[in-house]
């Protein structure tokens, strides 16, 4: 009898170790998702969950991410995951994919990526939206989905609206271009995007009637051009002048 009970301890220490192992054998071992596929949901999801946990980043990343949806397709990391790169590279399809995974996690990331892939689609007014939710999870607002909310709402026809965000997003890059303790890496990045905040703001200025102000910006933008003036051509902000550098040579003319 004593010998019995002991074989039942041995069973249930070594049991649970042994199912442990097997998932884990399952999660790094994409031979074995023929076993997996055939076991319960929860079972799926939680090989998926550790198999995304070695996916990395960069482009050997994206058929570990699509195995990872192969065995559980409501994992929301590699929903996002591909949510982000369908929205630089098939946007009209980032759409379900984004809003399948705001359904499973929403984030700022994934309300930025919908936005994108909007953008992307033409649909500035649905992409001003998205920009918005993004940059509502950000506590004191986000300068680059500002601009992008500005950006589309501009592109929208809400000029008001592109006024008042472009202006939020200068706001913040100024701040952060004057930042004693940024490294001159970021300061540099800052004073780029202020530049790019200052040329859009020129161009909804102008359309919303308001040439003073139009004339300021585009002078804040490029203080040594002794003239300034931007306007809105194929989908960006195109600034020319007096002082300006002249246009680089197209390479493929080359």
């Amino acid at each position: 009898m004593r010998m019995v009970w002991f074989a039942v301890l041995v069973v249930a220490v070594c049991l649970p170790m042994g199912l442990v192992g097997l998932l884990v054998a399952e999660a790094y071992w994409p031979k074995l998702d023929g076993l997996t596929m055939a076991m319960p949901s929860g079972v799926r999801s939680t090989v998926a969950a550790m198999a995304m946990n070695q996916v990395g980043f960069g482009k050997d990343s994206e058929p570990k991410v699509e195995r990872v949806l192969k065995l559980d397709s409501a994992n929301p990391e590699a929903l996002s995951r591909r949510c982000e790169v369908e929205s630089n590279t098939k946007a009209s399809q980032a759409l379900a994919t984004c809003e399948a995974a705001i359904a499973h996690g929403a984030s700022a990331s994934n309300y930025n990526a919908l936005g994108h892939a909007q953008d992307q689609t033409g649909d500035f007014c649905s992409a001003e939206e998205s920009y918005t939710v993004a940059n509502n999870f950000v506590q004191g607002g986000n300068a680059f989905y500002l601009r992008a909310m500005g950006i589309s709402a501009y592109r929208c026809g809400r000029v008001a609206y592109s006024v008042a965000e472009l202006g939020a997003a200068e706001s913040l890059d100024e701040k952060d271009a004057a930042d004693a303790n940024a490294d001159e890496d970021e300061i540099a990045d800052a004073k780029m995007d202020l530049q790019i905040d200052r040329e859009w703001l020129v161009v909804a200025y102008g359309a919303d009637k308001m040439p003073k102000e139009a004339a300021e910006s585009c002078s804040n933008a490029h203080p040594e051009w002794k003239t300034c003036n931007c306007i809105f051509i194929a989908g960006k902000a195109v600034c020319t002048g007096i002082g300006a550098p002249p246009p680089k040579p197209d390479a493929a003319a080359k």
